[in-house]
C-alpha cells in the first residue's frame, strides 16, 4: 500500500483498490455460473492479519466499505426471506473448481464475460439481463475472425427461429439478410 501515514493506511484499508474489487467479482461469478445461485455482496471487510494499526480493547480491527453490488430483491432484508438459493457442499466444489479454471485463465474475453454474468445476475429489468448475457455470451464464444456482423446476426436470428419452431430457419436468415425500405419496420 503506498500510503506512508497510519491515516493513509486506515483510509487505503476502508477502500479496497481495484484489483481486491475485480477477485471478489471473479469469486461470485464462478458461485453464480456454478450453482445459478442469486447472490451478492454489501460490503467488503479485511483483516489485518498479525498487525494493526490500533486495537480497541482485544478486539481485532475491522477495515471495510459498503457496496451495491446484488440484486434489488435483496433490498428491506430481501436477502433473509424465504426462497433463498442454498448452495451444497458439492456445488462449493463445483466453485472451486470454475474459480480456479478461471484465475487460471486471465484473459480480457474471459473477464468481460464475467462481468457481463454478474451484471445479468443482479438486473431487474429482463431486457437489460437479456443484453448482459447476450454480450457475455457473444465475447466468451465468438470467434477469433472478423466476420461481418450481419452475417452472425442473420446465423443467430436462424438458430432461433428454429428453437421456437414458428419459422423456417433459411426464412428467417432470407428475411434478416433483405435491406429495410424507408419507412419500414
Amino acid at each position: 500500500m503506498p500510503a506512508s501515514t497510519i491515516r493513509g493506511v486506515r483510509d487505503e484499508l476502508n477502500d479496497p483498490s481495484q484489483n481486491v474489487l475485480e477477485e471478489i467479482d471473479v469469486f461470485f461469478a464462478a458461485l453464480r455460473a456454478a450453482t445459478g445461485a442469486i447472490t451478492g455482496y454489501a460490503q467488503v471487510c479485511m483483516v489485518p492479519r498479525q498487525w494493526s494499526v490500533g486495537y480497541f480493547v482485544d478486539l481485532p480491527p475491522v477495515f471495510g466499505a459498503t457496496y451495491r453490488r446484488f440484486p434489488n430483491s435483496f433490498d428491506n432484508y430481501g436477502w433473509a426471506g424465504s426462497g433463498q438459493s442454498v448452495v451444497t457442499a458439492r456445488e462449493l466444489e463445483d466453485v472451486r473448481r470454475l474459480y480456479n479454471l478461471i484465475l487460471g485463465r486471465r484473459e480480457e474475453r474471459v473477464a468481460i464475460a464475467l462481468k457481463r454474468l454478474n451484471s445479468c445476475m443482479t438486473r431487474d429489468d429482463a431486457v437489460d439481463a437479456i443484453l448482459d448475457a447476450t454480450i457475455g455470451l457473444e465475447v466468451l464464444l465468438g470467434d477469433q475472425e472478423n466476420q461481418a456482423l450481419s452475417y452472425k446476426l442473420r446465423l443467430r436470428a436462424g438458430a432461433l427461429a428454429r428453437l421456437s419452431g414458428t419459422r423456417k430457419p433459411s426464412d428467417v436468415v432470407a428475411s434478416v439478410k433483405k435491406p429495410m425500405k424507408p419507412g419500414q419496420q
